[in-house]
């Protein structure tokens, strides 16, 4: 997969037409793309402008297919000599996750494909979450509500996601203190699984914006579901 950035391709092209040197007969232009393997351009490739996920298909599955050949090459390729230090390079590295950024910005700037961003704000039972899933499969971007981003933030296998897990058994801990103390013998015990206790605003909007962050809505856009919920959670 050509991973040179047309920008570069066209310096090279520009050096063999315009200067009068005597090259070999075949030259190579190719940037320094440092992980250049299917897995990880694909890789860069959904974690910088999707969801992260990738499949990987088995041999045995394709191997029928005409493509599958042309697949199964392993060849690593180094730039010609006159193409290496003959000008600076805008994306050296190719297909990466460091570079997908700025590859991103410059695939949408280029189609005129702007993320849009809808808040849908509203009394309870006004119909938000309708009106939310009805634009969300119409444009294609996400719909994001405060289950999804409490759920999104106890799946995350970082220090903040250890805190928050952290964070949600202390409150649950306050939650069944409470409970056993107006707790009546018929009653039943209670039940951690299905406590959901009241996350705090800061803590909320946190996970907003690490959601927000994700690339998903960075490129798609998103449209919040019943937040923000004031002035405050907006600034």
């Amino acid at each position: 997969m050509p991973t040179i950035h047309v920008d570069d391709l066209s310096n090279c092209i520009d050096i063999l037409c315009m200067q009068e040197s005597q090259y070999d007969r075949y030259l190579i232009a190719v940037d320094g793309c440092a992980k250049s393997t299917q897995k990880d351009i694909v890789t860069a490739i959904t974690e910088g402008i999707g969801s992260g996920a990738t499949k990987e298909v088995a041999m045995a599955d394709v191997v029928d297919e005409a493509w599958c050949e042309f697949l199964t090459v392993n060849v690593k390729l180094e730039v010609s000599a006159c193409f290496k230090d003959a000008f600076e390079w805008k994306c050296k590295a190719g297909i990466s996750t460091e570079s997908m950024k700025m590859l991103n910005d410059e695939f949408n700037y280029f189609r005129g494909l702007f993320p849009l961003k809808v808040m849908i704000s509203g009394p309870p039972c006004s119909g938000k979450t309708y009106s939310a899933n009805k634009l969300s499969e119409e444009y294609g971007i996400p719909h994001i509500t405060i289950k999804d981003v409490i759920d999104m933030g106890l799946a995350l296998k970082t220090e903040y996601g250890q805190q928050l897990q952290v964070k949600i058994e202390e409150l649950k801990d306050a939650a069944e203190a409470e409970y056993e103390k107006s707790r009546k013998k018929k009653d039943p015990d209670f039940d951690r699984d299905s406590c959901s206790p009241k996350l705090t605003d800061d803590i909320l909007i946190d996970l907003v914006k690490i959601q927000l962050n994700s690339a998903a809505c960075m490129n798609k856009g998103f449209i919040l579901d019943g937040f923000p919920r004031s002035p405050e959670d907006a600034k």
